[in-house]
């Protein structure tokens, strides 16, 4: 005697699945897809002027486990800090020197900054810095820079 395999019935929910596969299927094309060239261009360090690394140096005694925010990194103000239309950048560095950056301008220098940080007196203080600000707070018509600095983080 010869078995007769047992008949499915398809229910809706096959059907849906089915239609949705076979959809799929025939709209998977090129067409329609648009080269675009990229936005943005890496520029060399020697090109801009701009030198500048957060590093730092995880030990025993000051690390992710007792820091949890270890790894967020410093902070970047942008900002025209000498008022002459260009916005210059203030890097702020975890672990090692700050560093505020003159934006060169003109004509052909459109990213080319000068390291001021030396003159500037900005290298920064001992300790674990994380962030900065640029808002004029006094008034004054220039640029006043903020930088947020780790106090006595295991008291909080």
């Amino acid at each position: 005697m010869i078995q007769q395999a047992p008949i499915h019935k398809m229910t809706l929910s096959h059907l849906v699945s089915m239609t949705l596969i076979i959809l799929t299927m025939f709209s998977c094309s090129q067409e329609g897809i648009i080269d675009v060239a990229p936005q943005f261009q890496l520029l060399d360090s020697k090109e801009t002027g701009l030198d500048f690394d957060c590093e730092i140096f995880p030990d025993e005694k000051f690390n992710m486990f007792i820091y949890m925010y270890f790894f967020n990194g410093g902070g970047v103000a942008v900002g025209d800090f000498n008022n002459d239309g260009w916005d210059d950048l203030f890097f702020t560095s975890n672990m090692s020197e700050n560093k505020l950056f003159l934006n060169q301008g003109g004509e052909g220098k459109l990213l080319q900054f000068k390291d001021v940080t030396e003159t500037a007196g900005l290298k920064g203080l001992e300790g674990w810095t994380t962030g900065a600000s640029a808002v004029d707070i006094n008034n004054d018509g220039l640029l006043d820079i903020y930088v947020s600095q780790l106090g006595d983080f295991k008291t909080i």
